[in-house]
């Protein structure tokens, strides 16, 4: 606030619609909790402060505002707090102040802002100066990159594919077939499924020897859209998870010695349909398969009549396609 220029507007009113225009809100909490308006004064209700989900006027300070409105706008919230283990100077902080009558008598109305906001958001602790920049550089690139991304385009895990239930096997090898199929380049894990750290080792040393994959997005899922919590390659979950078992390291070399054959690469699907099996195992026309689909197998060609003459001339093989293709 103290670079805001000279206005008629109340200091409430102002970083309030400053906050109504923002895309995101970056949040710097210390030891203070700021400035509270109408604490001392009865105003009439007209001039009281702008309506602000889970506010109160004359207990909420401004700082508290702030934060209050950007969760009432749904905006990403990128919070840096100061690691309760730094030395900070002591008039900074609420409480240590006791000659002047304003002043808060403690720190409580601080401290239960700082565990509101560990407990409801993700918060980034910072030291120095320096410190804060870079973390809040990163973390507002991170934002303005999570715009950009498309999740719909990435392939969704089944909730089942991280532990050692009956399907995971199934709902992995679907997810690496889709990839393959629609040349993704990343994967989707919701935040609320629980995954074996081997498992999750598995789908990102498959990803990277058979798919475009190189990247896992995090969401989190809810009624109405997902949100994105982080990424992270499948070069870093196998470097991470790798060393600490010994087994991983060795399937993993193993994998990378083991050649890939044409013909494998050939059977991989080049589309998928909407039940997530290869269209050559349905019967039943494209136009259809988006409302359902029954996996039923393609019954086998009966042989083709016998050719008179030479049975493996040119000829006779050029016969022989056009007959399979009918």
């Amino acid at each position: 606030m103290e670079d805001l220029v000279a206005a008629s507007a109340a200091p409430l009113m102002k970083v309030i619609e400053m906050i109504d225009r923002s895309d995101a809100y970056v949040g710097i909490f210390a030891w203070r909790y700021g400035y509270v308006p109408g604490r001392d004064t009865s105003p009439a209700p007209q001039t009281q402060g702008p309506p602000v989900k889970d506010a109160k006027w004359g207990e909420t300070s401004i700082t508290h505002y702030e934060y209050l409105r950007a969760l009432e706008r749904k905006l990403p919230v990128m919070a840096f707090l100061l690691d309760e283990r730094c030395a900070w100077p002591p008039q900074l902080i609420d409480g240590f102040d006791t000659t002047n009558p304003e002043a808060p008598k403690n720190a409580d109305r601080i401290r239960a802002l700082r565990l509101e906001l560990q407990q409801q958001k993700i918060v980034s602790w910072f030291t120095e100066p320096a410190d804060l920049e870079a973390r809040v550089s990163a973390a507002v690139t991170m934002a303005g990159v999570t715009s950009q991304l498309n999740l719909q385009a990435a392939t969704a895990l089944a909730p089942s594919s991280g532990t050692g239930d009956s399907d995971a096997s199934g709902g992995m090898s679907t997810a690496i077939l889709e990839a393959v199929a629609n040349r993704q380049q990343a994967l989707k894990i919701d935040l609320a499924t629980v995954w074996w750290s081997t498992r999750l080792y598995l789908l990102a040393a498959l990803a990277e020897r058979l798919t475009r994959v190189r990247r896992i997005l995090i969401v989190k899922s809810s009624t109405r859209a997902e949100e994105f919590i982080g990424q992270i390659s499948t070069a870093a979950i196998q470097s991470v998870i790798g060393p600490k078992v010994a087994p991983l390291d060795n399937f993993r070399e193993t994998l990378r010695a083991r050649p890939m054959r044409p013909a494998a690469v050939a059977r991989l699907p080049k589309r998928l349909c909407p039940c997530g099996h290869p269209p050559r195992a349905c019967n039943r026309p494209a136009r259809f398969r988006a409302s359902g689909c029954t996996r039923q197998e393609r019954p086998q060609r009966t042989p083709g009549p016998q050719l008179p003459g030479r049975a493996d001339g040119p000829r006779a093989h050029r016969l022989k396609r056009r007959l399979n293709r009918r």
